[in-house]
């Protein structure tokens, strides 16, 4: 089982496959059919979610 990465991040976009996602200092887009589970940060102001999403994944895209 590959390794997980929670994160969070304010989806900017969404289409039927992929959410773009800004971290706080980059935006990325994230395929929906990678994300393990989202979640809305319920505090927030904004449209953050925490994501869980595969490590590699993660390290590809500049998150870890």
């Amino acid at each position: 089982m590959a390794s997980l990465v929670e994160f969070c991040g304010e989806v900017r976009r969404e289409t039927e496959k992929a959410y773009l996602v800004f971290d706080g200092q980059h935006e990325t887009w994230i395929p929906k059919s990678v994300v393990k589970s989202e979640r809305r940060v319920k505090a927030s102001h904004r449209n953050d979610f925490i994501f869980e999403i595969p490590e590699w994944l993660a390290k590809e895209k500049g998150i870890v």
